[in-house]
């Protein structure tokens, strides 16, 4: 009876398995995977958010650019920093 039932849960899921496949592209004779992409083109106000957005991100980077400072330091005041720069690394040795 267990035997029967196992065959018969089997049989109903080839069954199932193979209409599935059936009624799928593939089985159909329809295109195969990815020919589906190669009629469609993006729309012209996808491209032209891309546009803006690519625009803007190298626009932001090139104003970054111009706006930047050069820091002029005397000799006393590289000579602190350095000083300072050392005890914090004394501190965070003593600190592991």
């Amino acid at each position: 009876m267990q035997q029967q039932l196992v065959v018969e849960i089997n049989d109903d899921y080839n069954e199932l398995v193979k209409g599935s496949l059936a009624q799928s592209n593939y089985y159909r004779g329809g295109r195969p995977y990815g020919e589906h992409f190669k009629e469609r083109h993006m729309p012209w106000y996808a491209w032209l958010i891309l546009v803006v957005a690519i625009g803007s991100i190298v626009g932001g980077l090139l104003m970054l650019r111009d706006s930047a400072n050069k820091v002029e330091l005397t000799d006393e005041q590289r000579k602190r920093v350095a000083e300072r720069n050392a005890q914090a690394d004394a501190k965070d040795l003593q600190d592991r």
